[in-house]
């Protein structure tokens, strides 16, 4: 689908030039822009209309309007909380719509009448161009075409910039996560990785030289089946300062076939999500090199195929990581945790104040959690609390689960340090952050996200079309700028 965004001033806004316009609700009132502050009477029978339709105001509720100012108009509800997350979810239900609906030419408004918000202009933007996003790069067929309209004050002309950025950069993440494993292999990814580089914004890719020179043991065998070597990309945004760094960590697997520990042939296709942790990571990052920061910020992609092969990896094998420990693989669907192995002990090098890791790693997860959280684990209460909140106020909600001891002693091995499957095959979720635990420094505060039942959905709902998620990016996003980490 071919999608143009354009920015109008709000007084220049004359409405019979737009299909429809979309306007969100809080317990069922619109929420119209200042400047419908004067059309008492149309807005007065929209009330009324609202009310002759028993519109009750639940949240995500739509209705359609013909023709009441001179234009359509969609009415999404924002539910009875209303917070930069329910109006960005409404935005994008909205525009969904209003495609589903066949319009072309559609407006929003950043400006809404409602006074307990701040810089929440961004978000109805990023809402709005998500909710226009259609992954059809293999379609043969590209009719659709939208323009989607920006109405805005000359004030908040910073925040429509902010959210047009993260918009369009979701597209392109979205586009890559969504594609498949003869598509984005791991080297693909690292050329986009490297096409990042400006001022400020370094990127370096760890090819299999490289990473048999730094004795990655972990990555490299899970690659060994598959005909594609492994990356390692490393993308730092630069601040001006020594102060220590904060480190991102993704697992980014292009596909995973479970190596010679061979999944089901059920649901195999949708494995080319394996990657998404990697792609919240790089979204994230391409985001940072638009911004400026007070903190060095560094993204670690771990990208590897797992696949079966006369090379490939065997159960049983012994395998050295970057960190000098020894690992026994007893199952090679385990492989998340591997890559993250040389990952996280490339990224404690950096010497950071914190690593947040973020892996579709277990199926365990979506058994505790289903698709409602990501699971979160850690050695830093402080830390993991203060994402918890982000992903609260980005309706990315995490859920703690506990790294005991017990789950430590599981991961050992009998015949090396660790193995990559616990013996007693419990606790799923917590066994393999127990495992990760080995890889980080009691130092550096740690936090381990397994959004392996919130990277992707498998069919359509109002907010998205079936596919990657991107699940993580507007929640780190939103705990670096809590922190007073972006400028």
């Amino acid at each position: 689908m071919n999608i143009k965004t354009t920015k109008k001033n709000i007084n220049d806004i004359l409405l019979t030039d737009y299909d429809v316009m979309i306007i969100p609700c809080h317990k069922g009132i619109p929420l119209f822009p200042c400047i419908f502050n004067k059309l008492t009477t149309k807005k007065n029978n929209i009330k009324k209309i609202l009310k002759k339709r028993n519109y009750s105001g639940e949240k995500d509720e739509k209705i359609h309007l013909i023709n009441t100012f001179e234009t359509d108009v969609i009415l999404i509800s924002c539910g009875k909380v209303i917070n930069n997350s329910s109006l960005e979810n409404a935005f994008a239900i909205g525009v969904r719509e209003a495609i589903k609906n066949n319009y072309k030419n559609l407006l929003v408004f950043s400006d809404i009448n409602y006074t307990n918000l701040n810089n929440y202009e961004s978000y109805i933007i990023r809402g709005s161009i998500w909710g226009s996003y259609r992954f059809d790069n293999f379609k043969t067929n590209k009719k659709l075409s939208i323009i989607l309209n920006i109405a805005h004050e000359k004030s908040s002309l910073n925040q429509i910039n902010f959210g047009l950025i993260q918009g369009k950069i979701l597209h392109k993440i979205a586009d890559l996560a969504n594609s498949p494993a003869n598509f984005a292999t791991p080297s693909y990814i690292g050329k986009y990785a490297k096409k990042l580089v400006k001022k400020g914004f370094e990127v370096e890719v760890l090819k299999e030289k490289e990473l048999k020179e730094k004795k990655c043991g972990g990555i490299l065998s899970v690659a060994h089946g598959s005909i594609n070597e492994p990356n390692l990309v490393i993308l730092k945004k630069i601040a001006k300062n020594n102060i220590s760094p904060i480190i991102i960590v993704g697992k980014t697997v292009t596909f995973d076939s479970g190596g010679i520990s061979l999944k089901p042939s059920k649901d195999l296709g949708w494995m080319r999500y394996d990657k998404c942790g990697g792609m919240a990571v790089l979204g994230l990052m391409e985001i940072l090199s638009h911004l400026n920061t007070n903190r060095t910020i560094i993204g670690i992609l771990g990208i590897a195929e797992n696949m079966p092969g006369g090379k490939a990896t065997k159960p049983g094998d012994i395998i050295t990581s970057h960190n000098g420990k020894t690992i026994e693989i007893l199952n090679t669907d385990a492989e998340g945790r591997l890559i993250l192995a040389d990952a996280l002990s490339i990224a404690s090098k950096f010497n950071p104040e914190y690593i947040i890791d973020i892996a579709t790693l277990t199926g365990a997860v979506i058994s505790t959690l289903g698709n409602s959280a990501a699971g979160i684990l850690g050695n830093d209460k402080k830390l993991i609390n203060s994402l918890q909140k982000s992903g609260i106020e980005t309706d990315e909600k995490l859920w703690e689960l506990p790294i005991y001891k017990d789950f430590i002693d599981d991961m050992k091995s009998d015949f090396a340090d660790l193995s990559n499957m616990s013996k007693s095959g419990n606790a799923g979720t917590a066994t393999a952050a127990a495992f990760l635990s080995s890889f980080v420094s009691d130092k550096v505060a740690w936090a381990h996200i397994d959004i392996a039942g919130m990277a992707w959905r498998t069919k359509n709902s109002d907010i998205q079309d079936a596919g990657a998620t991107l699940f993580g990016i507007r929640l780190i996003l939103n705990w670096l700028l809590k922190n007073s980490i972006i400028k």
